[in-house]
């Protein structure tokens, strides 16, 4: 519709023979419109999703007693709210980076699941949908009080 000469669409919503309720009508110039601002809003969000997270807050969501594997996928699970809600699965980067926050499960008095963690982060995505973070760094541990 965007890219034909005369595209119109139009969308009609009736009421038991009563007439037209609603009509909903869309010319080509908006179509275009909508179609650039689409695009638009998908670069941003590809350019925002690629970029490394630097000193964001990471809580855990699932933990795990076994040493941490460097470079591959881990048993841990993270949520970091600047990406969305969804617990992904951890890569460490660095001996450090796996070494801090295993050393936060099991050697803290305190429930892990109670802290967050500041890292830096590249969030891995397939098919435009993060499914994993890369742990770079861990700055600091907080604890993270109940409200």
């Amino acid at each position: 519709m965007a890219s034909d000469t005369d595209g119109r669409l139009r969308v009609f919503a009736r009421h038991r023979e009563k007439g037209i309720l609603q009509e909903f009508v869309i010319e080509k110039e908006e179509a275009q419109r909508v179609i650039e601002n689409t695009m638009e809003q998908r670069r941003q969000l590809e350019s925002i999703s690629t970029a490394p997270l630097q000193k964001v807050l990471m809580q855990l969501y699932q933990t795990s007693a076994d040493s941490p594997k460097i470079g591959k996928r881990n048993p841990e699970k993270g949520i970091i709210e600047q990406v969305d809600m969804t617990p992904r699965p951890l890569v460490y980067v660095s001996d450090q980076a796996g070494a801090r926050i295993k050393d936060e499960i099991l050697n803290s008095d305190a429930n892990a699941y109670k802290k967050g963690f500041i890292v830096d982060a590249a969030v891995e995505t397939v098919g435009g949908r993060p499914r994993l973070y890369r742990i770079t760094d861990v700055y600091d541990v907080i604890d993270l009080e109940d409200d």
